[in-house]
């Protein structure tokens, strides 16, 4: 496993994927060789005026996530979502399946107000739900907060 480290972040990745350049809004981009699975991680410094509690925050990211869902040509179900609390901050996971096109997105969302962070796990070919999650289980759970 490779360890990748930011100012607010950390998360270890399989030692075969890649840091490609970031995307115009700044959010990170990861990828394995064969391009069947990717990581986009965003960093967001809120105002110092915000008046929402963490889990509110974490709440809307949440719903702005899901709305971009909807606005894609692929047909989602939503196959679970769970909350809890790490590195001091409430977070969100939230697990999408297209099984047209076998496309699976795992979202995790930390919130500890000024900084939020999202990941988005995508799964590009996810023919077996079951190897999917045994293999990005240990990825999920290794973006912290720091």
């Amino acid at each position: 496993m490779k360890t990748f480290t930011t100012d607010t972040w950390r998360i270890e990745l399989p030692d075969d994927w890649e840091q490609k350049e970031s995307t115009k809004q700044g959010t990170l981009l990861f990828e394995t060789p064969d391009l069947t699975k990717g990581l986009y991680l965003a960093t967001w410094a809120l105002a110092a005026n915000e008046k929402r509690s963490a889990i509110e925050i974490a709440r809307a990211f949440c719903d702005t996530s899901e709305k971009a869902l909807a606005a894609m040509d692929v047909q989602w179900k939503k196959l679970g979502e769970g909350t809890g609390v790490q590195g001091g901050g409430p977070t969100i996971l939230t697990d999408h399946f297209a099984s047209a096109s076998a496309y699976r997105i795992m979202t995790k969302i930390i919130a500890r107000p000024p900084i939020v962070v999202r990941g988005a796990f995508h799964d590009y070919r996810c023919e077996d739900y079951r190897a999917s999650t045994a293999y990005f289980t240990p990825i999920v759970d290794s973006l912290v907060l720091l």
